[in-house]
């Protein structure tokens, strides 16, 4: 009958150090830093390009609305790009979905006709 081995404790001596070539933080000498200081990333807020007002309702109907969603490749945007919440985003993919399957927007965008 097969029996597993024991789990042996990896030594650090298996795993050539490379780290310790890289200790300096002058430019020019690798690493991670490459000579800057490294300290807490500043997180740039995000700005909306597209943004819904309020009282907007998002229809199927509106084409001026949904093509400023659509690329002109004719792909629905990233909400990364649009910059719009995860709730308007999925309203806007289903309304362009909708719209697509009853002929008001083009499936393909408009380049490619």
């Amino acid at each position: 009958m097969y029996k597993p081995k024991p789990a042996q404790k990896r030594s650090d001596s298996r795993r050539p150090d490379s780290r310790k070539k890289f200790d300096s933080k002058k430019p020019g000498q690798g690493g991670s830093s490459y000579g800057r200081e490294q300290g807490p990333r500043e997180r740039r807020r995000p700005s909306a390009k597209f943004q819904l007002s309020k009282g907007t309702v998002i229809d199927y109907k509106d084409i001026a609305l949904l093509q400023k969603y659509v690329s002109d490749r004719g792909k629905i945007l990233s909400r990364r790009v649009t910059g719009i919440s995860a709730k308007e985003q999925r309203a806007i993919s289903h309304a362009i979905r909708r719209s697509r399957f009853l002929g008001l927007l083009p499936i393909l965008g408009s380049k490619l006709r």
